[in-house]
């Protein structure tokens, strides 16, 4: 070929790039948006299955049905091995904390905040079948007793049977039974046991483990 041969074709053409793909989470809420009686869709586009109660958003905060019993509010991550983190300002009055692996409101893994004469404890169960089992002792995650109810930042990972509960970054335990039921819910998010309307819930994240 004339002109140089091939080289010459592609002299000065830049070589191919690989774009990485994005990362971030795999579904999250902020809740910041107007007051409402639902918590309806994620700015993501995800949208909230709350198990036939109805949830609230309050001054860019997720709160919880004034229902008896337990009662949780979803989102479908699409991943059954995950790390749901939020933050709970919990009352005085409080059993609320993270769920993972929702079959139902009878079947799922909860990582619970309640309170305990004038502190705040912590312990994980797996809700099966409506009965709960706990995965870990009961833990004070609370460096002073005080009645204030400061933010706690609860982390919950759930991979395969196994799993770790964390309040504040510290472990509160880990665990490696979980029921066999348990292991295929893709849709995880808020739990509360109490009435109280007044605990509430922000800044949601659902990631891959």
């Amino acid at each position: 070929m004339r002109g140089g041969g091939f080289g010459a074709l592609y002299r000065g053409v830049a070589p191919a790039t690989t774009v990485a793909a994005a990362s971030g989470p795999l579904a999250a809420d902020t809740f910041t948006r107007a007051n409402a009686a639902a918590l309806g869709t994620s700015p993501a586009g995800h949208v909230w299955d709350e198990h036939g109660t109805a949830w609230t958003i309050v001054s860019n905060k997720a709160h919880p049905p004034n229902v008896v019993g337990y009662t949780v509010a979803t989102l479908d991550a699409g991943a059954t091995a995950v790390t749901v983190t939020v933050t709970v300002t919990p009352d005085a009055d409080c059993d609320l904390g993270l769920a993972a692996r929702v079959v139902d409101t009878s079947n799922f893994v909860f990582l619970d905040i309640s309170r305990s004469g004038d502190h705040y404890v912590s312990r994980t169960f797996q809700r099966v079948a409506g009965s709960f089992a706990g995965l870990t002792t009961l833990v004070d995650p609370v460096t002073s007793i005080s009645d204030v109810a400061a933010p706690f930042t609860l982390t919950l990972t759930v991979n395969g049977q196994a799993g770790e509960s964390l309040v504040n970054d510290v472990s509160m335990g880990t665990w490696s039974s979980l029921d066999s039921g348990l292991l295929a819910a893709t849709t995880h998010g808020l739990a509360v046991g109490a009435t109280n309307v007044n605990n509430a819930f922000d800044d949601l994240t659902i990631e891959a483990a």
